[in-house]
């Protein structure tokens, strides 16, 4: 019994910490998929699920928001225009 809570708990933890490292798709690599053009689902589809958005400029008074994938050591924006279509990418890594 002791040793299938301990397997659990291993497991649990071994979920959490992947978890924690995003989806393996946040790459410069699949960055560098990603076309100007592409509908924002192409680009969730390459990246995963966004983790965040952050407002990218602002215009006239209109903050332009973009959609963000990060994990550790590596940050990409996306940017939208209102047709759904990508009009800005960036990256950062560190």
């Amino acid at each position: 019994m002791k040793q299938i809570i301990m397997t659990l708990i291993s497991l649990v933890i071994a979920a959490f910490l992947v978890g924690c490292e995003g989806n393996g798709k946040i790459t410069r690599q699949n960055f560098e998929k990603i076309k100007e053009g592409v509908t924002e689902a192409e680009v969730t589809d390459i990246l995963g699920k966004p983790t965040g958005s952050e407002t990218v400029a602002e215009f006239k008074g209109k903050k332009i928001e973009g959609k963000v994938w990060q994990v550790p050591g590596i940050k990409i924006i996306a940017a939208f225009s209102n047709d759904g279509k990508l009009s800005v990418k960036s990256i950062e890594i560190e």
